[in-house]
């Protein structure tokens, strides 16, 4: 069985020629028509009649080189063991014989985001996977975080468990505290009966931890669904809010209209009952004699309900424009007073001279309230160290202080963040051997270019003095 790795466009893929080039089974056409969740994505390729395995592995990274930077959790254990059983029971609905997979850790490739694990199916290998997962347990068990008493008892329990003879992986899956009832309440939504776990609880008393794995996973719930009830509630008081408003409006119109009614009414009503009035007492003759103070009476009563109608909305518009006006004046007054203590705090330190430390050789001084500008000289290099300076404006330099050395943008496991989206978790390593300096692409997707030359996946070259590397678009030169 000969493996390699190879980089198509953005896609890296690990590929497997099998030893019978020849074999042909359903096997082969269930994993290509599917995508089987936990099992490496599948595609056959076959050149002058050699049939190559290609499995997808874009952005992960082999179990073994993680393991390599850091110590294996409990909760990663755990997710181990749980992928693996839940990827076995997948494979059952599929007909896939579990004999079939590469049960090596070089070949489980995982997710450095979350720890999600997928498995290596090869059609038509026959393997003992009883004798591989004890293996397998074997090497968990020495990479695990010894200060993490409950990975170490798990880890054990895990391999003297498969040590016994007919072990179903169920007796795995429980001794990690997680079984099938999981399911059925990730499904439905109900929390299951707990079982019993005598070694477990064992060493959470020797802890001395009283919480439970599935009390945590139920406050983890509470914790996520509490935004999202916050955010109902906050719809329910805008939209009432809003209502309230609209009512509030409603009324002010409402009372708007019905005074111009009345108004209109009254003047109607002093119009005509000023004539009428006349003709009454002195017939046609007196309105024709008193017609001007008939007028004048009408254009008072236009004024004074004109008057009455303008005066107080031009009034009430006066002191909307004043209450705002003080509010302004208020917020500055507030923001003057902030900036006021803020001055002040800073005022009451001692007058003496104070020299304040800045990374590197950067010094600034202040002496009797004078700030005079620090120079900035070049960042001090540790002995016996590299760097890759940065030709992108924005980009620091990367100081290469021990090996091994790792460039990615993920937090706890890259030596230096490039926090880039061309960037991936775990880009390249820098390794030195002697005097010589190596860099390795760690199966990246937009790849590591070294000297003008695109680095095939996992592939090793040397860095020369004064030589251009690219980490997928960012540029540096190795000094």
């Amino acid at each position: 069985m000969e493996i390699t790795y190879k980089r198509e466009l953005k896609h890296n893929y690990l590929i497997i020629i099998p030893e019978e080039t020849f074999y042909d089974s359903y096997e082969i056409r269930m994993m290509a028509s599917n995508c089987i969740d936990g099992l490496l994505k599948f595609h056959v390729k076959q050149v002058d009649n050699i049939r190559s395995y290609y499995y997808e592995i874009t952005s992960r990274q082999p179990l073994t080189r993680l393991l390599e930077y850091q110590s294996l959790g409990a909760e990663e254990l755990r997710c181990l063991i749980t992928g693996i059983v839940r990827t076995l029971e997948r494979m059952e609905t599929y007909l896939l014989q579990e004999g079939q997979i590469l049960l090596e850790p070089d070949y489980i490739y995982v997710e450095p985001e979350n720890f999600t694990m997928y498995l290596c199916l090869i059609p038509g290998r026959q393997g003992i996977f009883p004798e591989e997962m004890t293996a397998l347990l074997q090497y968990l068990l020495g990479k695990v975080n010894h200060q993490d008493k409950e990975c170490v008892v798990m880890a054990y329990g895990l391999y003297q468990e498969s040590l016994k003879e007919n072990y179903g992986m169920g007796d795995l899956l429980r001794l990690t505290g997680r079984d099938k009832s999981d399911d059925m309440r990730n499904e439905w939504g109900k929390e299951p009966e707990m079982k019993d776990n005598d070694w477990q609880a064992d060493a959470m008393e020797t802890d001395g931890e009283a919480e439970l794995i599935r009390p945590v996973s139920r406050n983890k719930k509470a914790v996520r669904r509490q935004p999202e009830w916050k955010e109902r509630e906050k719809k329910v008081f805008e939209n009432k809010t809003i209502l309230q408003e609209g009512s509030k409006k409603r009324e002010e119109s409402l009372v708007e209209r019905r005074a111009l009614v009345r108004n209109i009414l009254t003047f109607a009503v002093i119009a005509a009952g000023g004539p009428v009035f006349c003709w009454f007492l002195y017939g046609e003759r007196g309105i024709k004699q008193y017609w001007p103070l008939l007028v004048a009476l009408d254009v008072l009563t236009a004024i004074f309900l004109f008057v009455r109608i303008v005066i107080p909305k031009l009034l009430e518009g006066d002191q909307k424009e004043g209450d705002f006006v003080e509010r302004e004046d208020k917020n500055r007054y507030d923001e003057e007073e902030s900036r006021h203590e803020w001055q002040m705090v800073f005022q009451e330190e001692p007058e003496n001279s104070h020299d304040i430390p800045v990374a590197g050789n950067h010094e600034v001084n202040f002496k009797n309230e004078e700030c005079t500008t620090a120079l900035l000289t070049e960042q001090e290099r540790p002995l016996n160290s590299r760097c890759l300076r940065s030709t992108e404006p924005g980009i620091p330099d990367i100081i290469i202080s021990y090996v091994p050395f790792i460039i990615g943008k993920q937090e706890g496991l890259a030596d230096y963040v490039l926090s880039r989206d061309t960037v991936s978790r775990l880009h390249a390593r820098i390794d030195r051997e002697g005097e010589e300096y190596r860099i390795t692409d760690l199966n990246s997707t937009n790849g590591t270019t070294v000297g003008g030359r695109l680095l095939e996946m996992n592939e090793t070259a040397v860095l020369l003095p004064g030589e251009e590397v690219y980490i997928a678009n960012i540029g540096f030169i190795f000094t």
